[in-house]
């Protein structure tokens, strides 16, 4: 198998925030475009920009794309508006974080790995991303060249070829289109919602993980797939409640993306859950942690009891499933969890997990004992 191709995670050059925030009040006139100096890591336009809390992990595009982007915006080609939402005195991304985020990228030089990166992971990045991060940057600097490099030749001309001048030069005259919700902050939410259902269709679970992010199953499945680090959807919780989520998270984040996955893959010693960064992912997570909590509970959390409890019941269940504990069916991964092609695939470790919860609520596990050698041969073989 050759190497897959892997998406930039590009989810920490904007910061979250709820829609609700409380700030001074400012009536101000919007700007209609902004340029690349907007997006330096110090700009006042830039500090003021906020994703919405709900909005999807922005880590959609490869290394590719984020470079057509980077291009397409340097050569003054059409990119579509940004369209933004302002709350009092900050900015939020209705549309176009993608967009947004690949010349923040650029302009701060941070591809996943960079110092906002780090700091917002917790320096715990995965070696799967910080690879996809690495490319990234060499395909940015072979084919278009540093932001760094821009400025420099637009203040030292003679240092530099004369195609790099020319672009850094044009680069004053760049900008990007911004367009603006009018409204409240439940006219922006549906705005969002409505945007990027045209864009992209969102399914029902996408819309309940966007509605439901105050919701127990919701923030646990969130805190697991990014290993307790990440934008903190549990801040409001006491500092106990906190702690335990991040440190339960990391526990499961560990027994189902450990170790990282790579490809070619040379060895079966494969991660359950396959890679962090596959788009159903986040799904996947969410499924698993209502299959171990065997009921759904609609009600928002308000002090963080029941996510906390929502993860231990996940842990549990984690372990029982793949753990190396004396109490553990222990699946192998590669029999169970993977296809032929060397894929993981979310519904057999859904149904594997859906199995063996049920036999342990019914006390009947020694009966999968009983026929797994069985079972296994047949799945080996066929």
């Amino acid at each position: 198998m050759g190497i897959v191709a892997g998406n930039v995670n590009l989810d920490a050059l904007l910061s979250r925030e709820d829609f609700e925030v409380v700030s001074s009040n400012d009536d101000a006139p919007v700007p209609q475009t902004i340029s690349s100096r907007d997006l330096e890591i110090n700009a006042f336009f830039y500090l003021a920009l906020r994703k919405p809390d709900f909005q999807r992990e922005t880590s959609e595009w490869d290394a590719k794309r984020v470079v057509g982007l980077i291009r397409t915006f340097i050569d003054g080609h059409l990119i579509p508006a940004v369209i933004l939402w302002k709350h009092k005195d900050l900015l939020f991304v209705i549309d176009g974080s993608h967009r947004l985020s690949a010349l923040i990228a650029w302009v701060q030089d941070d591809y996943g790995d960079g110092e906002l990166s780090q700091k917002f992971f917790g320096h715990a990045i995965p070696q799967e991303q910080l690879e996809f991060a690495k490319k990234t940057r060499e395909l940015v600097s072979k084919e278009i060249g540093s932001y760094k490099d821009f400025v420099k030749a637009a203040q030292n001309p003679s240092d530099f070829g004369p195609d790099i001048v020319a672009k850094s030069r044009a680069l004053g005259s760049r900008v990007l289109s911004l367009q603006w919700v009018r409204g409240d902050a439940a006219t922006a939410e549906d705005s969002f919602v409505r945007i990027n259902q045209q864009a992209a269709q969102i399914t029902p679970q996408e819309l309940s993980l966007i509605r439901g992010r105050r919701k127990p199953d919701v923030m646990a499945a969130r805190a697991i797939t990014r290993r307790g680090t990440g934008h903190q959807y549990w801040s409001g919780f006491g500092d106990t409640e906190q702690a335990e989520i991040k440190s339960l998270a990391a526990e499961i984040y560990a027994l189902l993306f450990e170790p990282s996955i790579s490809y070619p893959i040379k060895t079966v010693d494969l991660p359950a859950g396959g890679s962090v960064y596959a788009a159903p992912t986040l799904k996947m997570i969410h499924d698993f942690v209502l299959l171990a909590q065997g009921t759904i509970d609609e009600a928002e959390d308000s002090r963080g009891h029941r996510t906390v409890e929502f993860l231990r019941r996940t842990k549990r269940a984690a372990e029982l499933i793949i753990s190396n504990k004396p109490s553990s069916v222990g699946l192998h991964r590669a029999v169970y969890f993977y296809s032929w092609t060397g894929k993981q695939q979310p519904i057999l470790f859904l149904t594997m997990a859906s199995l063996i919860i049920e036999h342990d609520r019914n006390k009947t596990l020694p009966a999968f004992t009983e026929a797994r050698g069985e079972l296994e041969a047949f799945i080996i073989l066929t």
